[in-house]
């Protein structure tokens, strides 16, 4: 075990030494992590551990005095625990996923199990299995619905708050409004609560356990509504707080805690919200980015006492200097410097913690923290072979997009490497996503190979506030292309990559985006790769997953337009006579969010225009692929193809 003593301001850490250079294979990089997650029981005397062997996610419990193993939680090898948490000392409740359907990716159901910490009574409580009587049971007729947890009612350890969301063929959520049940963690019986005013979404409790907030849809736009008491009517909030995500009420119930952004508030800022008078006070408000709300630093009440703001890397603003979670955190930060800290659990009476640290080079370890005594002990890593000090480090940049806007990115470079490298550029997917300051084990694994990885967060981007989130509609194929290569020619001007050794390759809209790159900058790349891409607006708009919601027509117009020249235009199948270098395309035959079908369009136009291309797919994958050696052949094949199309021989 690896010893940390934090001594008033300063930190002792013992590390083991890690061996300075070492070979590492595709499969080491894409494997399955070991470790997911670890959380503490109330008393202290378990820790529950969610492991993953083969395809399932299963949870261990281990007796903290000498780490023996006490319990195994598990479902049937087609279920996944996704999260949990200790109700009480003795039971555990986890939201678990499934694989259907002959789809290899797991996908949530909204079952919600229980379990006490040595596997006993273990029974579905909520979801499309809540008829059967123990975990990984057959399925039987009963209530079809699924659950998301609510709140967990800390005063009433036998019970939790579930949203019920009703499914229909498919096992498919019925876009419905949802109700709320409280339900018996050991029994499961549930007694109904109030019903949501409006369709999808989630709902928000105050300190007592009663719903006060509700964030939804109408006509595929964001709304929230709330009650000023629990006996009141449910009133929408004003336009202006629309887009709030909110987090707790303050001790009087009086004020709820939230991040908020709209067409005044343009990056999400943490404000404080009077639930009679809507005035909002002004906790945090970034300058360039988003605050994201799974960067919360919570008190053991759950009270919020600090956030992370991702610019660039990371930095950390508390909001409570009495607190002692505070102290204990700026303690671990110290100690763990240039690392993200996350307290993933407390005992009940705070003395002890399981921490979690990362950064760029590394992808996790899990400390038990005494808070008494400031000594941490190193328990285990989500990937122990992976060696921090092998990874490369990833950095921060910011250029200017060919019209002047400034658009934020990273730059990985590989270990021991001359510059300009060859160079793979990732877009990422969404596109209302964005790539953070963190470990990624594809950028690793092309850093490993010695190539330099280039990450942007264009325009259409989501984290960086509501104007350059919304710059990206109807521009998918114009204006955010430009921007992606923007970015490459800036790493090509500052002597960063080798202008002749350059691949494209992303996944879902990053996969879009790659075709797109070298149709219409076809002489800025030798190859590209895309897996589980979009490649035909058509078909996306009428065969896709997300056809299915109520909002989506609404959404289609606002982001890609409703102009069937543009959306021919913009639509790789089209474009394909256009591209001059060898093209790599990826995909899941079960594939509900970019059907395959427009893959198999996109490598019938290849092969007409005489296009030189390889493909892959993977009948029983859905968007990306999950089984460990379809990941294994996927990546493989992606650097052989990267590797022999960049080579020095190339150029």
């Amino acid at each position: 075990m690896r010893l940390l003593i934090l001594v008033t301001f300063s930190l002792i850490i013992e590390f083991q030494a890690h061996a300075i250079e070492r070979k590492y294979s595709v499969k080491d990089f894409v494997r399955y992590s070991e470790f997911h997650d670890a959380k503490i029981s109330p008393s202290g005397e378990y820790i529950a551990v969610t492991q993953q062997i083969d395809r399932q996610v299963l949870m261990i419990v281990l007796r903290l005095t000498d780490l023996v193993r006490v319990g195994l939680i598990h479902g049937n090898p087609r279920e996944q625990i996704n999260d949990f948490f200790w109700a009480n000392d003795e039971r555990l409740v986890m939201q678990m996923s499934e694989v259907t359907n002959d789809r290899a990716t797991p996908r949530s159901l909204g079952q919600i199990y229980a379990a006490n910490y040595d596997g006993s009574n273990a029974r579905v409580i909520f979801g499309i299995n809540s008829a059967a009587k123990s975990i990984g049971s057959r399925r039987q007729s009963g209530k079809i619905a699924a659950g998301a947890i609510i709140d967990k009612l800390a005063d009433e350890p036998k019970h939790i708050l579930v949203a019920s969301y009703p499914l229909f063929s498919g096992n498919k959520v019925r876009l419905v409004r949802p109700e709320v049940y409280k339900v018996n963690i050991d029994s499961g019986r549930r007694t109904k609560g109030p019903r949501a005013p409006m369709n999808n979404g989630y709902f928000t409790t105050d300190n007592d356990g009663h719903i006060r907030l509700f964030n939804g849809t109408v006509a595929g736009f964001d709304t929230a509504s709330y009650r000023r008491t629990k006996q009141d009517k449910w009133e929408q909030l004003p336009n202006d707080y629309q887009d709030l995500i909110p987090f707790h009420f303050d001790e009087n119930n009086q004020s709820v805690w939230a991040l908020l952004r709209s067409e005044k508030i343009d990056n999400y800022g943490l404000y404080k919200m009077d639930i009679d008078s809507l005035k909002l006070t002004e906790i945090l408000q970034p300058e360039r980015v988003d605050l994201h709300p799974s960067d919360v630093i919570s008190d053991l009440e759950g009270n919020l006492v600090g956030i992370a703001e991702r610019d660039g890397t990371f930095g950390y603003h508390y909001f409570d200097e009495e607190s002692k979670t505070v102290a204990w955190h700026k303690m671990l930060a110290r100690a763990f410097k240039g690392q993200m800290i996350r307290i993933t659990s407390f005992t009940e009476d705070g003395k002890t913690a399981i921490v979690l640290v990362g950064n760029d080079k590394n992808p996790g370890d899990f400390y038990f923290f005494d808070t008494e005594t400031k000594r941490a002990d190193y328990l285990f890593s989500r990937a122990e072979w992976l060696k921090p000090d092998d990874m490369a480090t990833v950095s921060p940049i910011t250029y200017e997009a060919s019209d002047g806007l400034l658009i934020d990115g990273y730059i990985t470079r590989p270990k021991h490497s001359a510059t300009p490298a060859p160079m793979v550029v990732i877009p990422h997917g969404g596109p209302a996503a964005r790539d953070f300051w963190s470990f990624y084990r594809e950028t690793q694994l092309l850093a490993h190979r010695g190539y330099t990885v280039l990450q942007v967060n264009f325009r259409g981007s989501d984290g960086y506030g509501l104007k350059h989130l919304n710059a990206g509609n109807r521009k998918w194929g114009s204006r955010i292309q430009e921007d992606i290569a923007d970015g490459t020619r800036w790493a090509i001007k500052e002597g960063i990559a080798d202008e002749k050794r350059i691949c494209i390759y992303g996944g879902s809209f990053g996969a879009y985006s790659a075709l797109m790159n070298v149709i219409l900058f076809p002489d800025l790349y030798q190859c590209a790769v895309g897996i589980a891409g979009l490649y035909d607006f058509e078909t996306q708009r009428k065969l896709s997953d997300t056809a299915d919601y109520d909002m989506a027509d609404e959404f289609f117009e606002r982001v890609m337009g409703d102009d069937k020249q543009m959306a021919i235009k913009f639509s790789p199948i089209y474009q394909t006579h256009r591209i001059k270098v060898p093209v790599f395309i990826a995909h899941g035959g079960k594939d509900e969010r970019t059907p395959i079908q427009q893959a198999r369009k996109l490598r019938k136009s290849l092969r007409e225009n005489e296009i030189s291309f390889e493909w892959m797919e993977k009948k029983n994958e859905g968007h990306g692929f999950f089984v460990e050696q379809n990941r294994v052949d996927f990546y493989t094949a992606l650097v052989d193809f990267i590797e022999t199309h960049t080579s020095a021989k190339k150029r």
